[in-house]
C-alpha cells in the first residue's frame, strides 16, 4: 500500500484483504487494491498515463523486495460486466508427469516468459504455485460416532477457524456489515493448534480435537 500511495498519478486507493478479483475468490492469502487515478488535468506525460502509471507501480513492487506473495498490477476492463480485468484465461495441463509440482511450476513459469515476449500479449501472470503449504487430515468417523460427534460440525469447525465461515449480515448505522469468523492468526498458524478446537456432541458437551501422528 506504501507503494500503491507513493506512485505519481494516484490520488486515492481502497485495499480488500481476503480478495482475489482476479479469481473473484475469497481466502485468507489473498488481497485486492483498487487504484483510484487523479484527474487528467492533473496527470501529465506518457508515465502519468494508464499503462504507464502501470508499469511504474509494478516495477516499484518489484523491486520491493516482495518474497512472500505475487503482485500484479491489472488494468481493470472498460467495459462494465465483462469481468473484472482485460485479456483471456489459459489452463496448462501436465498429461506426462512425475507428480514433481515444482517441475509443474518450472514448465508454467517458462511458459509465462515466453507469452511476454510476445508484443501482442501486455502482461501474462500465473498465480500457480508448488510452494502453498498444505495438509491431508483424515477423520476417525467411528471414534466421532461412539463419542456422539456430528462429522458435518468437526468439519465446520475446521472450517470456521483455520479458514473461514460466513455467518451473516447486518445493518447498523446505515451501513451493512458483513459478518465472517475466523481464528485469530495465534491459534491456526500450526496444524497443532487444531488441539485447542473444541466440537459440541449431542449430549452438550464440548470435546477436544486430538491428533494420532
Amino acid at each position: 500500500m506504501k507503494v500503491v500511495a507513493s506512485t505519481p498519478g494516484v490520488g486515492h486507493y481502497a485495499a480488500l484483504s481476503g480478495l482475489n478479483v482476479v479469481t473473484n475468490a475469497t481466502n485468507s492469502n489473498n488481497g485486492t487494491i483498487y487504484v483510484q487515478l487523479k484527474p487528467w488535468d492533473e496527470r501529465s506525460g506518457d508515465d502519468q498515463k494508464v499503462p504507464g502509471i502501470i508499469d511504474v507501480m509494478q516495477k516499484r513492487i518489484d523491486s520491493a523486495g516482495v518474497t512472500n506473495a505475487a503482485v500484479q498490477v491489472i488494468q481493470p476492463s472498460p467495459l462494465p460486466g465483462v469481468g473484472s480485468t482485460i485479456g483471456f484465461s489459459m489452463q496448462i495441463e501436465q498429461r506426462s508427469t512425475n507428480d514433481n509440482l515444482q517441475d509443474f511450476e518450472r514448465v508454467v513459469n517458462r511458459f509465462v516468459d515466453s507469452a511476454n515476449k510476445n508484443p501482442a500479449i501486455s502482461k501474462a501472470f500465473t498465480y500457480y504455485t508448488a510452494h502453498t503449504p498444505n495438509m491431508s487430515l483424515t477423520v476417525d468417523r467411528e471414534k466421532c460416532e461412539k463419542m456422539g460427534v456430528s462429522i458435518s460440525n468437526v468439519f465446520t469447525t475446521i472450517e470456521a477457524f483455520t479458514g473461514s465461515l460466513y455467518i451473516n449480515d447486518f445493518t447498523t448505522y446505515n451501513r451493512t456489515f458483513h459478518v465472517v469468523v475466523q481464528a485469530d492468526t495465534v491459534y491456526r498458524a500450526l496444524i497443532s493448534d487444531m488441539e485447542k478446537y473444541y466440537v459440541r456432541n449431542s449430549a452438550g458437551k464440548m470435546v477436544a480435537f486430538r491428533r494420532s501422528h
